[in-house]
């Protein structure tokens, strides 16, 4: 990460200068960063603070740090993800989501999962299902109860190698009621 500009600062116990985020304040309440991960066509974000790069600094490493982020971009040869079909309500909170297997062959499965808490970028979903690959059901369909404002779902196809798609995602409101 390169080093911004930074107007110098002396605490006595503290020392600001140029850094990688530029003007944060003396606790890094502001120091914020967005980091994005790309590969293959896929996407990932990570929201890191301040901390990210001053512990590494603490345990000695002033010149470099390496770091690694968990990504869940899929391998070379993972399966193509499957399609989502459409959203139906049996009432408000209940949904009845269909999906469309993935086009790839070998698959063994679909993962479904639920965003459990409402910051995507630090928090991993959870495993809600695990749905076994058939040929009689297409769509598939699952039916979910869903929180008091909605859910975030996703969902992957899994190979006989445990290789797993791209997760594929789907925001599912409560539905209002006239």
């Amino acid at each position: 990460m390169p080093n911004h500009p930074a107007r110098p600062l002396d605490t006595g116990w503290f020392q600001r200068t140029e850094n990688p985020w530029a003007e944060y304040h003396v606790v890094g309440g502001n120091g914020l960063m967005t980091i994005s991960v790309e590969a293959r066509g896929e996407v990932n974000h990570f929201i890191v603070d301040i901390s990210f790069s001053t512990i590494p600094a603490y345990r000695g490493n002033l010149e470099v740090a390496e770091y690694e982020f968990l990504t869940h971009i899929p391998e070379k040869k993972a399966p193509e993800p499957p399609r989502w079909q459409k959203v139906e309500y049996n009432n408000p909170r209940q949904a009845v989501l269909s999906f469309l297997p993935s086009p790839s062959r070998g698959v063994t499965g679909y993962k479904l999962y639920r965003r459990f808490h409402s910051n995507d970028a630090e928090s991993e979903p959870g495993v809600l299902v695990e749905i076994p690959a058939g040929e009689a059901e297409t769509p598939y369909v699952h039916t979910l109860d869903l929180g008091q404002g909605g859910d975030r779902f996703l969902l992957s196809a899994v190979d006989k190698r445990g290789r797993e798609s791209a997760r594929v995602p789907m925001v599912v409101p409560v539905q209002n009621t006239p």
